[in-house]
């Protein structure tokens, strides 16, 4: 089993909590081509849509996932859940377009996960100098290096979400870090 490393991330790195008009399509547009511009696999593990009277309730999953190297890869994931949402039409430079009227969540997690192709699992003592090479060998690339990077990287995502979505907690926590 692979071992996920989420140093100094925790468990959810970004939160974005919305009400109001949006562009569902726009959104997933920015999103995947977000991910596919810095090269990355991404996948739509679920999608779960319950209809109710005063609107429809969503639950959407994505996950990308990038090669760091041979050993590690990075680990995106983002939930949606998405209430009272109801389809309405709204004129916008003199076009009429359809956008959603909605209760928004949007929760990134981010992870490295090492050893993802499952090298070091076939023994016990493979198992033990796996994580000895965790611990001391590349404790600093895990660290200090990558984790800090996928931060970084999870944050502009989360930026990038807020400006299409027209929010004013909008900030820049150095852009152009990596």
């Amino acid at each position: 089993m692979s071992d996920k490393s989420t140093g100094k991330l925790g468990s959810s790195v970004a939160k974005i909590r919305f009400r109001g008009l949006y562009d569902w399509e726009g959104l997933f547009r920015l999103i995947r081509g977000w991910f596919e511009a810095r090269e990355y696999d991404f996948f739509e593990d679920r999608y779960k849509h319950k209809a109710k009277p005063p609107g429809s309730e969503l639950e959407i999953n994505f996950t990308a996932y990038r090669e760091i190297n041979d050993y590690a890869r990075n680990v995106i994931k983002m939930y949606f859940h998405i209430w009272d949402a109801e389809e309405v039409e709204v004129v916008r430079d003199g076009k009429k377009k359809k956008v959603w009227n909605a209760r928004m969540l949007i929760d990134f997690t981010a992870y490295v996960e090492l050893d993802y192709d499952n090298h070091w699992e076939y023994s016990p003592f493979l198992r033990i100098l796996r994580n000895f090479y965790h611990k001391y060998i590349i404790k600093h690339e895990i660290d200090d290096v990558w984790t800090d990077k996928l931060w970084y990287k999870v944050n502009e995502l989360q930026q990038e979400c807020k400006r299409f979505l027209g929010m004013q907690s909008e900030s820049d926590v150095y852009d152009d870090m990596w």
